[in-house]
């Protein structure tokens, strides 16, 4: 069993160093909302269902919550979303500063130029997509089950040397 969404949101918080102007129940409500994003990315049905994130089985009844693989796509899937948001507010500061560098009698004050910090945003949103599609394509891969098995491999045929037909021998 997985765990509660409230502390697999407050890691993600703590791993995105504690960021200003989120909390952890935000990104807990993000991932409630968004459970969808990840059903549709791994092929999966997990519904939020009273603060967690569960999977139900075919009579209704719950059966899990998300485990380690699909916590990693998903904390994935929340840091793209993280850094895209990153990457709106500070393209839409770069408008409004129009100044980088003030000198006047020996003091200098220079600020971080918007447009270098949107390029570390976009290098950062490439990086988690490529590291998710890679997490994704594994995921299938190791949770792929066969979805028709043609045949019937339990029926044994057998073949007698004595009947005169031997052209189903060669």
């Amino acid at each position: 069993m997985s765990q509660s969404i409230g502390a697999f949101a407050s890691g993600i918080y703590e791993d995105l160093g504690f960021p200003s102007g989120i909390t952890p129940s935000y990104i807990s409500g993000w991932l409630i909302s968004n459970v969808g994003l990840l059903n549709v990315s791994i092929n999966t049905e997990y519904s939020g269902i009273s603060g967690n994130i569960y999977s139900t089985g075919c009579s209704g009844e719950l059966i899990t919550g998300l485990g380690q693989d699909e916590e990693a796509i998903y904390k994935g899937i929340y840091n793209i979303n993280y850094y895209q948001r990153k990457l709106s507010e500070s393209l839409n500061a770069a408008a409004y500063d129009t100044w980088v560098e003030i000198q006047d009698e020996g003091s200098r004050v220079k600020r971080i130029s918007k447009n270098d910090l949107a390029k570390s945003y976009t290098a950062q949103i490439k990086d988690s997509s490529a590291n998710i599609q890679s997490l994704i394509s594994m995921y299938r891969m190791n949770h792929a089950a066969p979805s028709q098995v043609v045949g019937d491999d339990t029926i044994e045929e057998s073949v007698s040397l004595e009947t005169e037909d031997y052209s189903r021998l060669y």
